[in-house]
């Protein structure tokens, strides 16, 4: 044991997994830059996992002295992550974060939604280490419940979904008939879904909220962009410029049209930043710029003219054109070739 981490090698692997029914396991390299970034975010997640019911246990395996284990599964690259329940092998596709791996590893470990009580759930949804919460008010026996609330339960594995009777509304200071509501920890804690006993319709309402109204653009987003395939809208600015008009402008448009798209802003030079800045075609003669990617289909579109000129109007009159399809995408192009003579 490590910090809390089986160390698991040929010797002992198959009884260790015979003795944990539950069982997320790392594959490393201790030269692997990912995984040292890893280390203290698993260590803290195994701590926390221990102690559930049933207790879920992490383990590691150093695979360049481990390479029987790492060839018996697979292995290629570092890390890599497997699940196993019951001893068979399934795909961990979580984040790499503490939170996001209790998270993920507590949604595999039990039924889709969990029942609890009204102070059980005050308790949960006032705990910040789980960043969202699904919950279901009302009976089971609803199109709700099983259409909307238990679909997007077994489609999803980064959100914790628990089911409450219908009275337990009331300490949120909601009334009226059964519903679902987002539970989140900034800007509105408590957000009710009013649409449609459908899964889709209810992903829908879900995902937008998922990041704040106006976010900067960390490796946090890149699974509420990239992964969800949300179209957003990336103000790229220098950091000096946080406090200019036109980010004021910016933020006052993500409001009056916020659920169009997401609405993030971003430097240019700094670690996942400037990754983003390459891809966009964005460098410091533009700054500032204002794009939309559309993840789907990799699409991606500049604003004309000063981003300094920009109004909460003309800005919802662009996203809405994107969205119609008026507008062509930005082309990145090479540099001109000189082909003279």
């Amino acid at each position: 044991m490590d910090n809390g981490v089986l160390v698991l090698t040929d010797a002992n692997f198959d009884e260790e997994l015979a003795k944990n029914d539950l069982m997320l396991v790392e594959f490393y390299a201790p030269w692997c830059g990912h995984c040292k970034k890893l280390t203290p975010e698993y260590e803290g997640a195994a701590e926390v996992l221990s102690k559930n019911d049933p207790p879920v246990a992490l383990g590691k395996v150093d695979a360049t002295i481990e390479k029987t284990l790492a060839e018996r599964f697979g292995v290629q690259g570092f890390p890599t992550l497997y699940w196993f329940k019951g001893g068979v092998k399934s795909e961990y596709n979580g984040g790499r974060t503490k939170d996001t791996i209790i998270q993920w590893v507590s949604k595999k470990s039990g039924p889709p939604s969990t029942q609890v009580t009204c102070d059980a759930l005050k308790e949960k949804t006032d705990d910040s280490s789980t960043k969202f919460h699904v919950a279901y008010f009302g009976a089971e026996d609803t199109a709700l419940y099983t259409e909307a609330h238990i679909g997007y339960a077994n489609a999803e594995d980064k959100i914790v979904f628990v089911h409450a009777d219908l009275a337990c509304q009331e300490q949120f200071g909601l009334s009226g008939d059964a519903k679902i509501v987002l539970f989140r920890h900034f800007e509105e804690k408590v957000n009710a879904y009013s649409g449609a006993a459908d899964k889709d319709a209810l992903m829908t309402f879900v995902k937008p909220l998922m990041v704040p109204t106006v976010f900067e653009f960390s490796e946090d987003e890149i699974e509420a962009i990239f992964g969800n395939q949300q179209n957003t809208a990336i103000l790229f600015r220098d950091p000096a410029d946080k406090d200019a008009d036109f980010m004021k402008v910016f933020e006052e448009a993500a409001k009056t049209h916020k659920g169009k798209v997401l609405f993030a802003y971003s430097g240019i030079t700094d670690g996942i930043q400037e990754r983003l800045a390459e891809f966009m075609g964005v460098t410091k003669d533009n700054l500032p710029v204002l794009r939309i990617i559309m993840p789907a289909d990799m699409k991606k579109f500049e604003m004309p003219g000063p981003v300094t000129a920009l109004t909460v109007e003309s800005i919802g009159t662009y996203v809405q054109d994107v969205i119609d399809g008026k507008v062509k995408p930005f082309l990145k192009s090479e540099k001109p070739v000189d082909n003279k003579g």
